[in-house]
């Protein structure tokens, strides 16, 4: 993809960590940078959108499209990480849960696909995990949402590649974004059993942890960056150290000792 000041991105989700790092990267390479976030504003490039109204997700790609005209990529980045055990979290937290960071990935998806498959062109970015890789217990529920885009994506990807559009994959590992404070909620029935509420004591602090000593959000940045620009076919980047080092482990490990190395650093045994 050739860069210049008539590239531009929509990035969900920009109004902190991981979104408005990269909103600021791209407009430091010459982007325009279309933004959306829950709360009002009167930026002009920056749109209140809540990504799980489908109807409301379509109306605001079409408004954008009709305003600002041709769009290259879209960045699909709004999320947040319910945890908690499962019987920690009521049917109505895992509703939460897929409703924001797999079912508002699809809606933005379904809303922009009518425009890049007019002009055979566009990139779809969705922001995964390592969590989408394997799972750490009391973020289950999260890693399971992450699990369905990394599916997902990896369907569209070959369902739109007759059309010149591309799908890609980011896989962040720890970042010290807030993540784990802002972005973080615990199910409804914390209190639902002793035992389930006396790990998750035991757990938070080593998840909140490496988040406090993970990679700065530039790191994803950057691979978002690489990601867009990228005229290849290939899906999935991992966008930290961690997150090299994990999938590396994963492709050698047979997955019997990944199991049993995630129990032992997690919940011992």
């Amino acid at each position: 993809m050739a860069v210049s000041m008539h590239n531009t991105i929509i990035i969900t989700g920009v109004s902190s960590g991981i979104g408005k790092t990269t909103a600021d990267y791209f407009r430091a390479r010459g982007w325009k940078v279309i933004g959306t976030t829950r709360t009002t504003t009167t930026d002009p490039l920056l749109y209140q959108l809540d990504v799980t109204n489908a109807a409301a997700v379509t109306d605001c790609i079409n408004m954008i499209v009709a305003e600002h005209g041709h769009i290259d990529v879209v960045l699909n980045n709004a999320g947040y990480g319910l945890f908690g055990a499962f019987e920690q979290c009521s049917e109505a937290d895992v509703q939460a849960q897929y409703a924001v960071n797999v079912f508002g990935t699809m809606n933005v998806c379904r809303a922009i696909l009518p425009h890049f498959r007019a002009n055979h062109t566009g990139t779809i970015i969705n922001i995964s995990s390592i969590g989408g890789r394997f799972v750490v217990p009391y973020y289950g529920l999260y890693n399971s949402t992450k699990f369905a885009v990394e599916g997902f994506s990896e369907g569209l990807a070959h369902e739109v590649l007759p059309y010149g559009i591309r799908v890609k994959v980011i896989e962040p590992g720890a970042i010290n974004t807030g993540f784990y404070d802002r972005s973080r909620q615990e199910g409804k029935n914390m209190d639902y059993t002793p035992e389930y509420k006396a790990m998750s004591d035991k757990l938070w602090p080593q998840y909140e942890r490496a988040g406090k000593t993970g990679a700065d959000p530039m790191v994803v940045a950057k691979v978002i960056y690489k990601a867009a620009i990228s005229n290849n076919n290939r899906l999935r980047y991992a966008a930290s150290r961690d997150a090299h080092i994990n999938i590396a482990l994963l492709k050698v490990l047979p997955h019997r000792i990944g199991l049993w190395l995630v129990r032992r650093m997690t919940i011992g045994r």
